[in-house]
C-alpha cells in the first residue's frame, strides 16, 4: 500500500512538471494544492458537470493505498488479471489504479475516455493520455490504455467539434494510442467484455456510459461491489457473472470510510490515513477486561454487604 502511494505521488509530481512545461497555468482559485491535476470549468471536451471538491479530494497519493486495500479485499493477488475502465474526468484516480496495479505487479488490459465533467482532465491541450503518455514513456507508471474511447454522448464524443476532434486523435494516433469507436451502446459493451478477457476482478473510475451501461443504479454505489440490481453496462455485466467491481465514484463518501480526508489541503503525504491499520479486537484483552471487571464488581458487592447495619 506504501509502495502504491509513493509511487502515485510521484507521478503526480510528474504531471505537474509537465504542466508547467507546457505552458498551461493553475487557477489557484479551483486547485488549491496547485496540482496540476485539476481542469478548467467548461472546456471544448467537457462532457457533464463535475464536483470541484471530489475532484480535489481524488488527489491523494493514499488513494492507491486504497485500491491495493480494495484489491485485495476483493480476492486478488500478485499476478492476477484484472480489467481496468478509465474516466478522463478523474485523472488522479486513474493514475492511482495504475500505480496500485504496478505495486500489485497485477496483468490487465485498460481502457480510458477523453472527455471529462468539469475541472477533470478537461484540457484539449493536456488529456488525461497525454499525462499518461508522459508517464509511462519516463517510466513512472508501466501500465497504460491499450484502447481510448472519446466519451461523452454515446461514448463518442458526439458533443465534441470536429475540430477538436481532428487534432486529439492525430496528437495521441501519433503517440501509439488506439481509438474505440462503436456506434451501438450494447455491442461497445460485449466488445469490451471480450478485449478485457478472463479477470478477477473489474475496476471503473468515473461514471463512463459503457461502465453503467445509462443505467443510475449504480451513480451512488462506491468501493468494492459484489451485488448489483442493475446489469446494464460493465459494472452489471460483471457482478453478474459473479465477479467483484472496484467501483470508484462518489469520493465523498467512498473516502471518510477508509480513513481518507475530504478535499484537503496540503495534499496528503504517503502513508497518511487510517486505511494503513485494520481494526481488530484482541480476545485475550477482552476477556482480561471483563474478569477484572468482575472482580471489581465482586468486591464492591462484598464490602457493601459487610457494611450492612444489623
Amino acid at each position: 500500500m506504501r509502495d502504491a502511494a509513493k509511487r502515485t505521488q510521484a507521478a503526480f509530481a510528474a504531471v505537474k512538471t509537465d504542466r508547467q512545461r507546457r505552458g498551461l497555468p493553475m487557477q489557484k482559485a479551483d486547485d488549491l494544492n496547485e496540482t496540476g491535476l485539476i481542469g478548467d470549468y467548461l472546456t471544448p471536451i467537457t462532457t457533464t458537470l463535475g464536483n470541484l471538491e471530489a475532484k480535489r479530494t481524488s488527489v491523494n497519493p493514499n488513494a492507491a493505498a486504497l485500491v491495493v486495500h480494495l484489491l485485495f479485499e476483493a480476492g486478488v493477488r500478485p499476478g492476477d488479471r484484472i480489467g481496468v475502465n478509465c474516466s478522463g474526468s478523474f485523472p488522479a484516480l486513474n493514475l492511482a489504479v495504475l500505480c496500485a496495479m504496478d505495486a500489485m505487479e497485477l496483468e490487465g488490459t485498460v481502457f480510458s475516455s477523453v472527455g471529462a465533467s468539469t475541472y477533470g482532465a478537461n484540457l484539449e491541450e493536456f488529456t488525461y493520455q497525454d499525462m499518461e503518455h508522459a508517464l509511462f514513456t519516463e517510466g513512472y507508471i508501466f501500465h497504460r490504455s491499450e484502447y481510448v474511447s472519446w466519451g461523452g454522448a454515446n461514448d463518442q464524443g458526439l458533443e465534441f467539434s470536429e475540430e477538436v476532434k481532428t487534432a486529439v486523435l492525430a496528437r495521441l494516433a501519433e503517440r501509439g494510442y488506439s481509438f474505440w469507436e462503436i456506434d451501438d451502446l450494447e455491442e461497445n459493451i460485449q466488445a469490451h467484455l471480450s478485449c478485457y478477457g478472463d479477470v478477477a476482478c473489474f475496476v471503473n473510475v468515473g461514471g463512463n456510459l459503457v461502465a453503467t451501461g445509462g443505467g443510475t443504479a449504480y451513480d451512488s454505489g462506491c468501493g468494492l461491489l459484489r451485488s448489483g440490481s442493475d446489469d446494464r453496462g460493465l459494472i452489471g455485466q460483471y457482478l453478474t457473472q459473479g465477479i467483484p467491481v472496484l467501483h470508484l465514484l462518489n469520493l465523498k463518501k467512498l473516502f471518510p470510510q477508509y480513513g481518507l480526508p475530504v478535499d484537503p489541503s496540503p495534499v496528503p503525504r504517503p502513508g497518511e490515513g487510517t486505511v494503513y491499520y485494520e481494526r481488530t479486537v484482541s480476545l485475550p484483552l477482552v476477556w482480561s477486561t471483563l474478569a477484572a471487571g468482575m472482580l471489581t464488581l465482586l468486591w464492591a458487592v462484598k464490602g457493601a454487604v459487610k457494611r450492612q447495619p444489623i
